[in-house]
């Protein structure tokens, strides 16, 4: 199957079956094959710098997921 045939599929998809899609392909990324810009690398440091000189003012990703999903 061609990249245009599966878009095509894809997008002929019911829009809650393109989001289960969008996030199982998110998921299963290789992060550190991923190509980050200069000023991405930098943005990310600096808040990773903030997270850790204050830890207590965030949240993990897996809680604010979860508060998201008790919201829908």
């Amino acid at each position: 199957m061609t990249k245009a045939e599966i878009t095509r599929t894809v997008l002929e998809l019911p829009p809650e079956e393109q989001l289960e899609l969008v996030d199982t392909i998110w998921e299963n990324l290789d992060e550190a094959a991923l190509p980050l810009h200069d000023w991405q690398r930098s943005i990310l440091d600096e808040r990773l710098k903030a997270e850790q000189e204050r830890p207590e003012e965030g949240s993990s990703w897996l809680a604010a997921k979860e508060r998201i999903l008790q919201r829908l």
